[in-house]
């Protein structure tokens, strides 16, 4: 993956969703292994990702990045608590 546009920017704190795999996954690893602090987000971190969860932390501790996993749904169908969830975390990161 090409990293130069990632490099220009300042070193950001960054949201990625979907972050269990495919492009969620890469595009939190391009941004973490280019400086910026990346929370990763994926469902059920402690149910069937749980194992997803270990590997990503494993990954980001042999890269020494700061990559953070949380759980947060975002998907169309989720519930009332995962927006709930999202507002708190946005509003989190602006105090």
């Amino acid at each position: 993956m090409n990293s130069w546009w990632l490099s220009r920017l300042s070193c950001a704190v960054i949201l990625v969703t979907g972050a269990a795999g495919g492009f969620g996954l890469l595009s939190a690893q391009a941004l973490a292994k280019v400086g910026h602090t990346v929370y990763a987000s994926m469902r059920a971190t402690t149910g069937q990702n749980a194992p997803r969860v270990a590997e990503v932390g494993a990954w980001a501790k042999s890269q020494s990045v700061e990559m953070r996993l949380v759980e947060l749904d975002v998907s169309p169908g989720a519930s009332v608590e995962g927006r709930k969830q999202l507002g708190r975390f946005l509003a989190s990161r602006l105090e």
